[in-house]
Parts: C-alpha cells; structure tokens; sequence
C-alpha cells in the first residue's frame, strides 16, 4: 500500500471515530439572554419568556439547531457573543461603536429608551437639566446606561430589571431609564405605577451573532426572523408575556425593515 493510500486509510477511520451527529453540530448556535424577566424567566426549571421562545421559534424555522441557552448579565453576555465563534443573541441595539462586534441578522425590536418615573412624583423631568437634578437608575451595558453617559448624567447602575423591581417595589427608585417593553414589565412586576417623562433615544434592536458565523446559517436565521414578523407569529409570544397589542406595536420592528440583509 503506497504511502497516499495509507493515510486515506488513516483518514477514514478518524472519520469513523467521530461520535454520530459530531459533524453536524457545526451547524448548532449557542444562545444567549440577558437576565431581562419577565422577556427572559425561569418557570419550573425552564428558561422562557419572549426572547428565548422568539429564538427558539427562529431556530426552527431556519433549520439551525440550538445547543443550549446561558442565562447571564446583560452586558456579559454581549461579550461572549463578540467574543464567541457560534453564539448568537436575540436583542442587541446597533450602534455604530458595536457595529463590527458582531453579524448583524435580522431586526427583532424597535429600541424606544425613555425616562420612567412612578405616578406619584411630582415635577417629572421634561428636559436634561431637570434630569439631572434626580437620582436615576439605569441597566449597566444598556443602551440607556450609553445615553446618559453621553450626557454626562450620574446614575446607579442596575443588574438587571428584575432589581429595578426591587427598587421600586420598596421605593428606593422614582426615576429610571429603561427600553420601553421592558421599563413597563419591571414596573408591572413590582406592582408599581409609572409613566413615561421623557424620551432620550429610538434605534433598532438585532438578532445577532458572532461575527465569524458562516454565511449560510447568518442567511437562514435572517430569513426565518423576518418571515416571523411578516406573518405575524411573534404576537403570541408578545402576548404569553404580559404585553399589551398597544404597547407591543409600539416596540415591534417596522416590517419595512424586514428585507434588511444580514452585514457581511
């Protein structure tokens, strides 16, 4: 047996001693979620809520297998997927500073980051100066926490919405800055009124992936996602999660952005 013919052997059975399914796992996303209730919760042991199920939804429309989900901080889990080789995340807002961080699949969420304060403050802030004047929570890594920056105006970073809950079920929070989906659910959860003083930024929100991903999974993934908001098949899960038709459209990405190609 020539030399060529001896490694073709040798090739063969390495093949052979591949687990079945192995090779096909190159196709399998891993997903991440920031720790978000009630948009991402645990029930009886399992992870759910709107961002796991719309993923989950996508993934099997698009044909592409998830591996499993991981539950983490909001901004930690933005840096595993730009990090990552197949990770994927269901809500990520595109700034030109994250631009090159990751491929950009398809919109899932149009962005509104408002200032909330509860019902009973009087004098709600209608402008920066006056913003300025009150203390303010805000999610680390949002995009919330990036406006204010910007701005220059303090604030006490947060976790995630479900210790915004706690601060203001004990009232320890009168004004906090939040997307809007998700400033109204941490208020619904701590059983508090609010309402909206003043809007700071609007921008869209992606389904991402590690830049590195192949192109015929970032295509499938960007297909399927658009064809769920064509046709209407994330209204349910809007709905399973508390949120009302009205508040929902306000936040449901314009399907004119639907044909929006995922960037190379």
């Amino acid at each position: 047996m020539t030399a060529f013919f001896r490694l073709a052997a040798l090739f063969g059975l390495m093949l052979g001693a591949i687990p079945s399914g192995a090779l096909a796992e190159d196709s399998s996303i891993e997903m991440l979620v920031g720790r978000n209730p009630p948009n991402v919760r645990w029930e009886n042991g399992k992870l759910t809520g709107y961002w796991v199920e719309l993923s989950r939804l996508a993934a099997q429309k698009a044909n592409v297998p998830i591996q499993g989900f991981q539950n983490l901080p909001y901004p930690r889990s933005l840096e595993e997927v730009a990090g990552g080789s197949r990770q994927c995340h269901p809500f990520v807002a595109r700034t030109p500073k994250r631009e090159s961080s990751y491929r950009w699949i398809a919109p899932t969420r149009r962005i509104v980051t408002t200032v909330f304060v509860t019902a009973d403050l009087p004098n709600a802030p209608t402008t920066m100066e006056q913003l300025k004047q009150h203390e303010i929570a805000v999610q680390r890594g949002t995009l919330g926490d990036q406006v204010l920056e910007a701005f220059g105006i303090p604030a006490m970073r947060i976790t995630d919405t479900n210790r915004l809950a706690v601060l203001l079920a004990h009232g320890r929070v009168s004004v906090f800055v939040a997307e809007y989906a998700s400033g109204l659910a941490a208020a619904e959860e701590a059983s508090v009124s609010v309402k909206e003083a003043m809007p700071l930024a609007e921008t869209m929100g992606y389904f991402v992936c590690s830049p590195g991903i192949d192109a015929a999974t970032a295509d499938r993934l960007a297909t399927a996602i658009n064809g769920i908001f064509a046709d209407g098949l994330d209204l349910p899960l809007a709905a399973a999660d508390g949120m009302d038709a009205q508040s929902y459209d306000r936040v449901r990405p314009p399907l004119s952005q639907a044909s929006v190609p995922p960037t190379q």
